[in-house]
């Protein structure tokens, strides 16, 4: 866990201190992410998380940074686990650059923490397609459609049996947010 923090330290330090081109259509470079994940999928308690993201627009079209993460979970283990923590990096490409409405995908990779230290932490990977509204130049709001992996079953727990659950490695999150360019 320590190596990890490092890396994603030495990739916060990359991306806030580089100095290339920031996107024509914000006036800053930096990018402030805060979004609300929904997982319509998880029965009639549906999973709401949130995403923190601190990026960097290299260029037009371009921007990579990390990413902290907190879900609430709607499964009811025997352990009192209600929380899955992320942490990571992540890119975003605009797939046109100059209008209000631009559309986009993005990617990120990073570790879930499902339970706390004593527990493993599993890759995480996600994918997203989403539109984004420009509000001004220093403000915009935007949807995805994000797909989430996890090389462990850590999403959607279900009852099967008195002390029975199945899980999931794959899982789908509707992400709402909100975006300031510092």
């Amino acid at each position: 866990m320590i190596a990890t923090r490092c890396v994603l330290t030495a990739v916060l330090a990359a991306v806030l201190g580089c100095g290339a081109a920031a996107g024509a259509m914000f006036e800053n470079p930096i990018e402030l992410k805060v979004a609300a994940q929904i997982d319509p999928d998880s029965g009639e308690d549906s999973a709401v998380g949130g995403l923190l993201g601190l990026g960097y627009l290299f260029t037009d079209s371009l921007t990579a940074g990390v990413y902290g993460s907190i879900v609430t979970s709607d499964r009811e283990l025997p352990v009192d686990v209600n929380r899955i923590y992320g942490m990571g990096v992540y890119g975003e490409q605009d797939l046109t650059v100059g209008y209000d409405l631009m559309p986009f995908v993005g990617a990120s990779v990073g570790f879930l923490d499902p339970t706390g230290p004593d527990q493993s932490t599993p890759l995480h990977l996600a994918g997203w397609l989403g539109l984004r509204y420009a509000l001004s130049g220093n403000m915009a709001i935007s949807c995805a459609a994000t797909l989430h992996w996890a090389d462990e079953e850590i999403f959607d727990y279900k009852q099967k049996g008195p002390s029975d659950w199945e899980a999931d490695d794959v899982d789908a999150t509707a992400d709402i947010a909100i975006r300031f360019y510092l």
